[in-house]
């Protein structure tokens, strides 16, 4: 497969890996969810202990809590979507 149409191709099949995922930012979230999420942006800091995560993702709640919408919430998980999509990306063209 030529180069050019490698990336026409990955930035269509993004777009729409892209789109399929937003309607969620007005969903609201699961229970487990809303549980580790409303712990992480407690006010009394970064609850490390009540979330079963890495700490990166009680990281990324809290700065996402701080920014003081409750639907920013949503941002990580996508965030982790869109890396994990990236590096099956960088795996499949090995």
């Amino acid at each position: 497969m030529k180069p050019q149409r490698f990336w026409r191709l990955l930035t269509l099949i993004f777009l729409f890996f892209f789109l399929i995922r937003l309607p969620g930012f007005w969903l609201a979230m699961a229970e487990d969810e809303q549980f580790w999420a409303i712990a992480s942006v407690a006010p009394n800091g970064l609850q490390y202990h009540l979330v079963p995560h890495p700490p990166l993702t009680v990281f990324l709640y809290s700065l996402a809590g701080l920014a003081g919408q409750w639907r920013l919430l949503h941002i990580v998980p996508l965030l982790f979507s869109i890396g994990i999509f990236i590096l099956t990306v960088m795996f499949a063209r090995k």
